[in-house]
């Protein structure tokens, strides 16, 4: 199951092109793909983040950065692989960059002190798809368990931690 997930927009690594994303949060992994069935093509380990913030980006409301620690070993491994130190990254909604920021800096305080994991390309896992790849990297169960719409009735993330009231989903 997804502890949170949704579109939103990244910029490209190479082309810093603003590319419309699907972002799922499993415990302290954070999986990037083209739609919600594609395999991730990206992954962020929270425990390699320094930090996360609002962003100030000319035509971009609702950015933040995603920016990760710089470690002796881990940042020639980056610069190899071509991965990025930085993401940048903005929510469709005010609702969703809220929900955004307060989860993945829940994750990334739950998983402090920092480690050495890499950020880079995933292979193909099993069951396909990003939540087939979610689940076997956390040894999780199958796709879309438990999943439900969060706060808001026009919002597109989905959240484990809601429960339905009258009048539409809202978070617990």
């Amino acid at each position: 199951n997804a502890d949170f997930e949704g579109w939103i927009v990244k910029q490209s690594t190479w082309r810093k092109e603003w590319r419309r994303r699907y972002m799922l949060l499993k415990g302290t992994t954070l999986f990037f793909a083209k739609d919600e069935s594609s395999v991730p093509h990206q992954v962020i380990h929270m425990q390699d983040v320094e930090k996360i913030g609002e962003e100030q980006v000319l035509g971009r409301p609702l950015a933040f950065r995603v920016t990760m620690a710089k470690q002796e070993s881990g940042a020639n491994i980056l610069k190899q692989m071509g991965a990025e130190s930085t993401f940048l990254l903005q929510a469709e909604r005010k609702d969703d960059f809220t929900s955004w920021m307060s989860t993945l800096k829940e994750s990334l305080n739950s998983c402090r002190p920092n480690s050495t994991h890499v950020v880079g390309l995933t292979p193909r896992g099993p069951g396909g798809g990003l939540m087939g790849m979610a689940a076997a990297m956390q040894g999780g169960a199958g796709a879309g368990a438990g999943v439900t719409s969060t706060s808001s009735p026009g919002s597109r993330l989905r959240s484990k931690k809601t429960t339905p009231k009258a009048g539409g989903m809202h978070s617990s």
